[in-house]
C-alpha cells in the first residue's frame, strides 16, 4: 500500500492550515479581549462623566435659585402704582405686572371705573376727532398727541379706561407707538380674573395657561411672564453659569424630559433642569474611542 501524490499535498495543505490558525489565533483573541477592555474603559470612564455632569446639574439648581431669591429682591418698590408700572414695562421687565397696596389689594391695574374727570373727557373727544379725521398732517399731529398723553402715567387715568382709549386710537393708527399697550391689557385681565396666589420668589401658573407671575419678596410687586420669557430668562442664566465641555437646559411643565431631568427648584414648580453634552464633543469622543478600538 503506498501513498499517492495528491494525498500528500492534501496533508501538506492541512499542516500549512493548522500552523496558520495555530498562529493566528491567539491574535484574533488578543485582539478581541483588547476592543473588550478598551470598551469596558470607555463604558466606565462615561459613567464617571456623567455623574460629573450630574453634580453640576445640582450645583448650578443652586445657583439658578439663587439668582431668583435676588430677582424678587431687586422687584422691591413704593411709590405711585401707575408710575411704577410704566417703569417696570418701559424697562421691559416682564410682559405685565400687578402692582398691590398694604393690605394685599390690587392697587393697578385698578378694577374700578370712576366717573370721567375733565381731562379725561377732553383726551376722549380727541380720540373720537381723530376717528373722523380724513389721513393727512393734521390728523397725525393729532395722533401723535394722544399718544402722549396715554404714554403718560402720571396723568389721572384708569386702567381700563386708558386701556379702551388705546385700543380706539391703534385702531386709528396701526402703527401708532404706544409701548404699553400690549402689557397693560395682559396685566388687566389677569387683575380683573382675581385669584392669584402671592407666594414672594415663585413662579406661579395664572388662570391663562401661557402666563406665570413672579411676585416681589416683599409681596408688593406681581410681573407678569410669558413661558417663552421664562425659558429665555433660564437660557440666559444657564449660560453664565455653563462650565466647559457641557450644556444646561430647561423644560417647561407641559414638555416632555429627558431622563437626565431634575426639578428645577422651589423657584419654578413644574419645571426641570437637564444636561447635554456639544454636538462637536460628542463627535471628538466617538472619533477617539474609535482610534482606541482601532489600536
Amino acid at each position: 500500500m503506498f501513498t499517492s501524490a495528491a494525498d500528500g499535498r492534501d496533508r501538506h495543505t492541512w499542516l500549512v492550515a493548522l500552523l496558520v490558525l495555530l498562529t493566528l489565533l491567539p491574535s484574533a483573541f488578543v485582539i478581541w479581549f483588547m476592543n473588550e477592555a478598551v470598551q469596558v474603559q470607555a463604558e466606565s470612564s462615561r459613567r464617571s462623566t456623567l455623574e460629573g455632569y450630574r453634580a453640576q446639574l445640582r450645583l448650578v439648581r443652586s445657583r439658578v435659585e439663587a439668582r431668583w431669591d435676588a430677582h424678587a429682591a431687586q422687584l422691591n418698590g413704593t411709590g405711585d402704582p401707575a408710575q411704577r408700572f410704566e417703569r417696570l414695562m418701559l424697562d421691559e421687565r416682564g410682559d405685565g405686572a400687578i402692582l398691590i397696596d398694604e393690605f394685599g389689594l390690587i392697587a393697578y391695574p385698578d378694577r374700578s371705573n370712576p366717573g370721567s374727570s375733565p381731562q379725561t373727557a377732553a383726551l376722549e373727544q380727541q380720540v373720537a376727532a381723530a376717528e373722523q379725521l380724513e389721513p393727512g398732517p393734521a390728523r397725525e399731529q393729532l395722533i401723535a398727541r394722544i399718544a402722549a398723553a396715554l404714554n403718560d402715567y402720571s396723568r389721572p387715568l384708569g386702567a381700563g379706561r386708558r386701556v379702551m382709549l388705546m385700543e380706539r386710537l391703534r385702531d386709528v393708527d396701526l402703527n401708532v407707538k404706544l409701548p404699553t399697550q400690549a402689557a397693560l391689557q395682559l396685566s388687566t385681565e389677569i387683575a380683573e380674573r382675581g385669584s392669584l396666589a402671592l407666594d414672594p420668589g415663585v413662579f406661579q401658573q395664572t388662570s391663562l395657561r401661557d402666563i406665570w407671575a413672579f411676585t416681589s419678596a416683599d409681596g408688593m410687586t406681581v410681573i407678569l411672564y410669558r413661558t417663552g420669557r421664562i425659558e429665555a430668562m433660564m437660557h440666559d442664566l444657564l449660560h453664565e453659569v455653563t462650565p466647559s465641555g457641557i450644556l444646561f437646559n430647561t423644560f417647561a411643565p407641559d414638555e416632555k424630559a429627558d431622563m437626565e431631568a431634575i426639578a428645577a427648584g422651589p423657584a419654578l414648580p413644574g419645571w426641570q433642569l437637564s444636561f447635554f453634552e456639544p454636538l462637536e464633543t460628542l463627535t471628538v469622543d466617538d472619533s477617539r474611542a474609535k482610534r482606541q478600538r482601532s489600536v
